[in-house]
């Protein structure tokens, strides 16, 4: 979970990055010798950034799906194994109380296995 929440924190800081980037982009600058020009001095180089922000956005956006891909199979096969020992725990009539108890159940119900 905590690799998410990075993913997601990063993806918002190059968000703003790159809005930021945008916006100088827009905006035409003042060159010191030849005064104001339609085009902007720092346009190419803000281009530039910004294609490298949206890149590592698209990147993140990546990994995130992936990482969320991950969880989710992760949750399955937690559900998948709480399930299967809660019939062996009815089966052999085990209380399990805690995780422990769950991995230690788990442990000895695949041993046979």
């Amino acid at each position: 979970m905590q690799v998410v929440k990075s993913l997601q924190d990063s993806l918002a800081a190059l968000r703003t990055n790159a809005s930021k980037a945008s916006g100088a982009a827009d905006k035409p600058r003042e060159h010191p010798a030849e005064g104001s020009r339609p085009e902007s001095c720092g346009g190419k180089r803000a281009a530039e950034e910004l294609e490298v922000a949206n890149n590592r956005c698209a990147d993140l956006q990546r990994q995130f799906r992936e990482a969320n891909t991950k969880q989710q199979q992760h949750n399955s096969i937690m559900e998948s194994l709480q399930e299967l020992l809660s019939d062996a725990a009815r089966d052999r009539k085990i209380k399990i109380n805690d995780k422990d108890s769950l991995v230690d159940q788990l442990r000895t119900f695949l041993k046979p296995l």
